[in-house]
């Protein structure tokens, strides 16, 4: 799968998760934003670690995850853990 293809349906999933995620709804609320169209115009989204649970078990899938940022393995626990795109 392409680089830009794969990071365009984890970025996909991220916007998803805003809205779908009670954590990322209460996020939005306390911070007054109540339009989701705001969302959408400047592409935010919520990282709330579900990530890795709806991932393929396509080792080339990982590999580019962990190549472009977003996945990390944590070598004392053994956890892909999700980073933040904003960390990139």
């Amino acid at each position: 799968m392409a680089e830009k293809k794969l990071l365009a349906r984890v970025v996909g999933y991220y916007q998803h998760s805003f809205t779908e995620d009670q954590r990322g709804l209460d996020y939005l609320k306390n911070r007054g934003i109540t339009n989701n169209q705001t969302l959408t115009d400047f592409g935010a989204g919520f990282v709330n670690g579900s990530l890795k649970k709806i991932l393929p078990e396509d080792p080339a899938v990982i590999k580019t995850l962990k190549t472009l940022g977003i996945l990390q393995c944590q070598r004392q626990r053994n956890l892909l853990q999700v980073r933040r795109l904003s960390d990139l």
